[in-house]
This record gives structure tokens, C-alpha cells and sequence, in this order.
């Protein structure tokens, strides 16, 4: 079985208090792969927790520990140091790049006369999902779900809501071709959208959340819950002022 960074940063999460094995592991493998930033930084962690007492040396690892994570980025660098929950890393670069795209076009749809917003939440599945909905609900809307409707076929219903989503952010009008020549075609931006979700959830059920709203408020947004073994994402549909 080939080894991959999500199992090594596993190993060193559940390694607890020892994680030396798990991180001389770790950077062997980065090595042999020719990742020698991220070596670097593996194997510097590590020498603080073999031997804190050279606090010479421990001075300048840090600098340069320091000048590494400004280069990594803070989302592996915690991970590695095992100060953040286990999500693993391709999911957290999968909600990344999910994020980047809900803003881009977020921003473009603000110049629109129709404003709509989608955003996303991710969690680690660690209590019910009816109980943290109750919470989120209560605490925010001061209102709590009705209830959570499953989807059958929820890839064709999201094609639809983001398609007429992405309607309003970007012209779409005219022919296939005057689309494409625009360098924009909306069938392959559907499903980057869709192999974001799978990427992120590989969802086992998809429900949109029914709550109810009192007569006058504004409207509550639509949620919709991707439910996958270990995260949950969600994403919601509101209408902008």
C-alpha cells in the first residue's frame, strides 16, 4: 500500500506523546519523495522534542521553523505539530480551493441586480448532526430545524441550484460556442463544484435543512448538509441586500 501525507500526519495525531517514530517516518518519506522543505520542517520539529535542553540551537531552529511555515502555510505546519483537529490535509485543500471559488464568483454576483451567496462550513463529524443543527440554529436564528430532508439524487439538484446560481454571477446567455470563446462554460465549472463536494465529504447523505422563520423576519438561508464518514459540510443559499 503506497504511503501518503494524510497517513503520516495520522500516524504523528495518534501517536500522542511519542511522536518521534511517527515524525523520523514522516521525513524519511518526504525525502525519498523529494519534498525537502517539508523534510526540513518534520525533521527540525522533531529535534525540539528529542532534545529541548540546546537552547542555542533551539534559537535558531526556530527562526528558522518560523521562516519554513511562513513558506508551508499554517494549515499542514499545525497539523504536523498536532495543534488542530484531524481533518486531513487533501480535504482541507479541497475546502480551500471550494472557498476560493464560492468567493470569486460571490463577488462577481454583487454587481448583478439578483445578489445570491453561497458559503460553506466544515466540521469533523464528532456529535449527532441533529444535536449540533439544534445548537448552530437556536444560537443564530433563534429558531431551531424542522427538519433535515434527504436528497435522492442531490448532484442533479445541485447542478440546478448553482447553475442558477452561477446564472446570475455570470452571463450565460447565447450559444455554446460564445460561451466557450468567453473562456467560461459552465457545465465544467458545475463540475468542479461537484467534485469539490466529493472530495471534500465523499457524502454518504445529503439533506437540505427545513427551519421555520417568523411572519415579517427576514428569511432564514437555505442550508444544505453534506454528510461523509469523519466531516460535515455545509452550504448555504442567501439572498444579499
Amino acid at each position: 500500500m503506497t504511503a501518503s501525507h494524510d497517513d503520516h500526519l495520522r500516524a504523528i495525531a495518534e501517536a500522542g506523546a511519542s511522536p518521534l517514530p511517527a515524525f523520523d517516518a514522516y521525513a524519511d518519506w518526504l525525502e525519498q519523495i523529494g519534498e525537502a522543505t517539508r523534510e526540513e520542517y518534520v525533521r527540525l520539529t522533531a529535534e525540539h522534542r528529542r532534545d529541548p535542553g540546546r537552547k542555542i540551537e533551539l534559537i535558531k531552529n526556530e527562526r528558522r521553523l518560523k521562516d519554513l511555515r511562513n513558506r508551508l502555510g499554517d494549515a499542514w505546519c499545525d497539523l504536523v505539530e498536532g495543534h488542530t483537529a484531524a481533518i486531513e490535509l487533501s480535504v482541507s485543500q479541497s475546502y480551500g480551493e471550494l472557498l476560493g471559488r464560492l468567493d470569486a464568483f460571490t463577488t462577481v454576483s454583487q454587481s448583478t441586480a439578483d445578489q445570491l451567496d453561497f458559503a460553506a462550513e466544515l466540521w469533523p463529524k464528532s456529535k449527532a448532526t441533529d444535536e449540533f443543527l439544534s445548537a448552530y440554529y437556536e444560537a443564530v436564528f433563534e429558531t431551531k430545524p424542522v427538519e433535515l430532508i434527504r436528497l435522492k439524487d442531490w448532484e442533479e439538484h445541485f447542478r440546478k441550484r448553482l447553475g442558477d446560481w452561477l446564472m446570475v454571477c455570470i452571463d450565460f446567455r447565447g450559444d455554446r460556442d460564445a460561451r466557450r470563446s468567453r473562456g467560461v462554460d459552465k457545465d465544467v465549472l458545475l463540475g468542479e463544484f461537484i467534485r469539490l463536494m466529493k472530495a471534500i465529504a465523499a457524502p454518504t447523505t445529503v439533506s437540505r435543512v427545513s427551519a421555520p422563520v417568523a411572519s415579517g423576519e427576514k428569511p432564514i438561508p437555505r442550508a444544505y448538509l453534506f454528510e461523509g464518514p469523519y466531516v460535515v459540510l455545509s452550504l448555504t443559499l442567501t439572498v444579499l441586500d
